[in-house]
């Protein structure tokens, strides 16, 4: 206990996720067997003393047990939101609301997959028509990104992305190009493959036809 509450000091602000060792006495997240002082019996399960006091210090951060990303869906949510959250932070640096709002530009597609009206609320926060200060701004807008990582997105979400993006290729692309295309929307939906299959198959045509503004984009 005395160790998880030095390292909350001394993590600070540099934390953006967490994975933990599976039922671990110190690192479970969950399933933690509880053990009887007196009879050596499991009286109940719970989260890990390190995890427990990670969660109570960081209660937005990514976690997630080394087990569970053994899933291809859950791993790619969750290298998504740390990635994401590591180069939010890197604009404690600079501080300027330019590159905050070019941040928010660049993380569009990712942002509107994941949540479209958090994706508008953090739109309005960068556009700071209130001319708030950097710091304030800095951390409303990190307080909105934390929740749009709550969940995985739903795939009727991403799918319309995915759509909306093959949308500036329709008049360049075949048509067994574009059946290709649509039959891998269909294995996504039903879990034969994963959104960066399909992200590579949209980066492809961002390279072959010169897409300068996806190719900005981070859902890429």
């Amino acid at each position: 206990i005395a160790y998880s509450e030095k390292k909350v000091v001394d993590f600070g602000n540099s934390i953006d996720g967490f994975i933990l060792k599976d039922r671990s006495p110190s690192c479970g997240i969950n399933n933690v067997k509880v053990y009887s002082e007196k009879h050596g019996m499991v009286v109940q399960k719970s989260m890990g003393l390190f995890a427990e006091k990670m969660k109570e210090s960081f209660p937005e951060i990514p976690m997630e047990n080394e087990g569970r990303l053994s899933n291809k869906e859950l791993r790619e949510h969750f290298l998504t939101s740390v990635f994401t959250l590591a180069r939010f932070r890197l604009l404690t640096y600079n501080k300027s609301i330019k590159d905050l709002q070019l941040f928010h530009a660049q993380h569009k597609y990712l942002l509107m997959g994941y949540n479209q009206s958090l994706m508008r609320e953090l739109g309005k926060i960068a556009a700071n028509s209130n001319k708030e200060k950097y710091e304030v701004v800095y951390e409303k807008y990190y307080a909105s990104l934390l929740k749009v990582f709550k969940r995985i997105p739903r795939k009727n979400n991403m799918i319309n992305i995915f759509m909306h993006n093959m949308g500036y290729f329709k008049k360049e692309l075949k048509p067994s190009e574009k059946a290709m295309f649509l039959e891998s929307l269909d294995k996504y939906r039903i879990g034969i493959v994963t959104q960066s299959t399909i992200n590579h198959l949209l980066e492809s045509w961002i390279v072959r036809f010169e897409e300068e503004y996806l190719n900005n984009q981070y859902f890429f």
